[in-house]
């Protein structure tokens, strides 16, 4: 009988360890990346305002990462400060891109570029598992 009980209890336990794990936070990471010159611009989480201003250089390529936990939406405006001659904002939620937008120059030697990019979460197609 008391064997019975230890096994109830953990049991029991191991049931509500489980039901804890439902509340996993959801990653939220963005990626901003310019060909051809450096950019500036602005985000907004959750009514939280950000300025970006720069990027990792490699080469002629500048990027700009940002993550975030437990977010309800998130808007980012970004405008290049020279020629360029793509810009790019792609949203990963739990490493799955969910989201991107991009622009191009039509010119051969670059121009300023501007995007603007919402995402909200659930936004994103259910998973076809």
């Amino acid at each position: 009988m008391k064997n019975i009980k230890i096994c109830m209890v953990m049991i029991a336990f191991a049931i509500s360890f489980c039901m804890g794990c439902s509340d996993v936070s959801d990653k939220v990471r963005v990626r901003i990346i310019s060909n051809g010159s450096d950019f500036t611009g602005w985000y907004d989480v959750d009514g939280d305002i950000t300025v970006v201003s720069g990027g990792t250089v490699t080469s002629n390529v500048y990027s700009y990462e940002a993550a975030f936990d437990d977010i309800e939406d998130i808007e980012f405006d970004i405008i290049t400060q020279g020629n360029a001659y793509s810009l790019t904002i792609i949203v990963y939620k739990n490493d799955k891109k969910v989201k991107s937008s991009s622009t191009t120059s039509s010119i051969s030697g670059g121009e300023t570029l501007h995007l603007n990019l919402t995402y909200t979460t659930g936004e994103e197609p259910a998973d076809e598992s």
